[in-house]
C-alpha cells in the first residue's frame, strides 16, 4: 500500500535519507519484536504484532492450512522504504549493469532467506523466543549506522523525472510495461503459495521436520545461484525477454509436478516435492 506513495514522493525524500531510515525502522522492529514475549494482555500482545511485523498462520490442524496473513504496518514500510531506495541508488551508480545490479540484490535476498530460518532456529534453542530478534535487530541497526557514512549521496534530476511521469493508465495502455508486471504478479503469486503451503504438503508426504527445513534450504540455495546467472544473462543476450519467457516455463513445469496435477500418475513424495522446488 506504501509503495506508490514512496515511488512518487521519493525523489522528493532523497534516495539516501529514505534508504538509512528504512533500515533503521527494519532493525528497530526486529529488536522491538524480540520483547513481545513480557507483554501478558493478548490483545496488546496482538496489536503490537501487527504493528511491527506479524505473519499470522491460522491451522486447523498440523497439516490442513486455511490462510496465512502477511500484515507488517512498520516492518512493511521500512521494507518497501530501503529496498526502493538502495535500487535506485544502486541502478544510479551502475546506469549500464541494471540486470546485474537487481540480481545480485536478490541474490543476498536468496542468502538471507536460505540462512534465516537455520540461525533463527539455533538462536531460538539457545536463548529463546527474544535472543534471535535481539540480535537480527541489533545488527541491523549497527549495520544502518555504518551505512550513514558509507551510502553515497545521489542526486536525482526532478525535471527529468516529472518528464517520465507514469500512471495506472500509462502501464494499463502499454502492454511492454504492463505485462512484466503482470509476470511478476504471477510468480509472486508461486512464491507465496510455496510459503504457505510447502510445509503442510511435506508433511502430508511424510517429511519430517529435518527434510522440510532442507528442502527450504534448497529453494533459498538455488534462488541465490540462479539470481546472478539470470542478470548475466540479461546483460549479455539481446533480447532479455527471452531469460524471462525460460523461467516462466520452468516455473510451470515445476508446479505441475510440485503437487502434482490429478492426471499426473505419481505420488508426491519429500524427493519430488524437493527437486519440484528447486527449480521453482
Amino acid at each position: 500500500m506504501v509503495a506508490p506513495f514512496f515511488g512518487k514522493y521519493g525523489t522528493k525524500i532523497g534516495p539516501k535519507l529514505l534508504y538509512n531510515g528504512g533500515a533503521y525502522l527494519q532493525g528497530i522492529c526486529g529488536l522491538a519484536f524480540g520483547f513481545l514475549t513480557y507483554i501478558d494482555n493478548v490483545d496488546l500482545f496482538i496489536g503490537l504484532s501487527y504493528l511491527l511485523r506479524l505473519d499470522l498462520k491460522y491451522l486447523t490442524n498440523q497439516s490442513t492450512l486455511i490462510s496465512i496473513i502477511h500484515f507488517r504496518a512498520l516492518g512493511g514500510i521500512a521494507d518497501v522504504a530501503a529496498w526502493g531506495a538502495i535500487i535506485s541508488i544502486l541502478l544510479k551508480l551502475f546506469p549500464d549493469k541494471v540486470s546485474s545490479i537487481l540480481s545480485w540484490t536478490e541474490m543476498f535476498f536468496g542468502l538471507g532467506y536460505m540462512l534465516g530460518p537455520a540461525l533463527g532456529a539455533f538462536l531460538y534453542e539457545v536463548g529463546g523466543f527474544t535472543l534471535p530478534f535481539v540480535i537480527v535487530g541489533s545488527i541491523g541497526i549497527v549495520v544502518a549506522t555504518s551505512l550513514l557514512f558509507v551510502i553515497p549521496k545521489v542526486e536525482v534530476d526532478e525535471r527529468k523525472v516529472a518528464d517520465k511521469t507514469l500512471t495506472l493508465m500509462d502501464i494499463a495502455k502499454s502492454p511492454a510495461i504492463f505485462l512484466p508486471f503482470l509476470d511478476l504478479l504471477v510468480c509472486f503469486f508461486g512464491n507465496g503459495m510455496i510459503a504457505s503451503m510447502l510445509e503442510p504438503h511435506l508433511s502430508e508426504a511424510g517429511a519430517d521436520s529435518t527434510q522440510v527445513g532442507f528442502t527450504f534450504l534448497i529453494f533459498g540455495a538455488v534462488f541465490m545461484v540462479s539470481a546472478p546467472l539470470a542478470g548475466f544473462l540479461c546483460d549479455k543476450l539481446p533480447y532479455p525477454s527471452l531469460v524471462s519467457v525460460l523461467g516462466n516455463i520452468i516455473l510451470a513445469t515445476a508446479f505441475i509436478f510440485l503437487g502434482p496435477l490429478p492426471s499426473i500418475n505419481i505420488t508426491p513424495s519429500w524427493q519430488s516435492i524437493t527437486t519440484s522446488t528447486a527449480f521453482v
